[in-house]
């Protein structure tokens, strides 16, 4: 067994156990799971995507890109409706990034602050009929890089699901009438009620990098 010198004092086992009573078991054990902790966070670090990701543009009109990881994130082929879709799976968890074309009513005053939360009223009652037993978690105006709107966030959380949503509303910083207005959408989904794992998180990191990532226009600011 080894032995602490005097003069270095006892060792943190010690005294713990001396001060407090905890059995030097316990210490270590403690000590272990945090070193575990540690190492998991470095090797998401060392794995994760990169900070810039590979931009995607939509060269129809609306003209926007996004920026994703293709090896974590990649992109699939849009459904009908969409303009843009990524999705991935990792163990248990779904996600996935969608642009969708949004079609605002006719509107003479501020877009950003007199028709948009009015119209993200209607769309949560909309989106609550859709899916079932979510709860709205959050709603506001938002920015997206030079894009400006109104964002909703919803949540479901059961013993065999874990959802998370939000949708963004958005229209150029400087909008004609509306036009060319997307909604931005992140979905996210795991098959138990259990938290996320490291590898999970990760990958729910990097959806939400995608999403936030959306910009009207082909280059970057």
């Amino acid at each position: 067994m080894a032995v602490t010198r005097p003069e270095l004092g006892p060792t943190l086992p010690g005294a713990l156990r001396e001060r407090f009573g905890i059995p030097p078991v316990v210490t270590l054990a403690v000590a272990g799971a945090i070193a575990v902790a540690a190492v998991t966070a470095i090797l998401i670090a060392l794995t994760g995507p990169s900070g810039k990701g590979e931009k995607v543009v939509h060269e129809g009109a609306p003209v926007f890109n996004m920026l994703h990881p293709p090896d974590a994130l990649p992109q699939a082929k849009a459904r009908a409706g969409e303009l843009m879709r990524f999705q991935a799976r990792r163990g248990g968890l779904e996600v996935s990034v969608v642009v969708r074309p949004l079609e605002l009513p006719r509107f003479d005053g501020d877009v950003t602050h007199g028709l948009l939360p009015v119209y993200a009223d209607r769309f949560v009652e909309q989106e609550k009929r859709a899916m079932p037993g979510v709860e709205l978690a959050q709603e506001g105006r938002a920015r997206v890089n030079n894009a400006v709107g109104y964002e909703v966030g919803y949540e479901r959380n059961t013993s065999s699901e874990r959802f998370l949503g939000r949708d963004v509303l958005l229209v150029p910083d400087d909008p004609e009438e509306g036009r060319g207005a997307v909604l931005l959408s992140l979905r996210q989904r795991k098959d138990s009620g259990e938290k996320l794992t490291p590898r999970e998180r990760n990958l729910a990191y990097v959806a939400r990098k995608a999403y936030r990532s959306f910009r009207f226009g082909t280059a970057r600011g």
